[in-house]
């Protein structure tokens, strides 16, 4: 574990580099303060789920981000989507859209 400075999450992944990535470990304090690793989560998310950018009101909840492990982003715009979105997409949306 020294060579890993005790970090099991660093452990596991250069053990099993296919099945663990970092991303899906805990995130360092202010971690989700940067507007650029905000945004290409996002990007990386819309992809995954196959989401157009105009469908966003109506998948990015709560609920969708617990589910997908990033409760700790959506803590970072005061636990809402709405604001989330308004600060990477400023006035694209609107707030009755959600």
């Amino acid at each position: 574990m020294k060579k890993y400075k005790g970090s099991s999450a660093k452990l596991l992944i250069s053990l099993l580099p296919a099945d663990f990535k970092k991303e899906e470990f805990t995130k360092p304090n202010g971690y989700w303060k940067d507007i650029n690793i905000v945004r290409r989560t996002i990007d990386l998310l819309l992809k995954k789920h196959n989401i157009q950018l105009h469908e966003i009101p109506k998948h990015f909840t709560k609920t969708f981000f617990q589910e997908q492990g990033l409760y700790g982003l959506i803590q970072e715009y005061n636990a809402s989507p709405i604001e989330l979105v308004n600060k990477l997409y400023p006035g694209k949306f609107d707030v009755t859209e959600f």
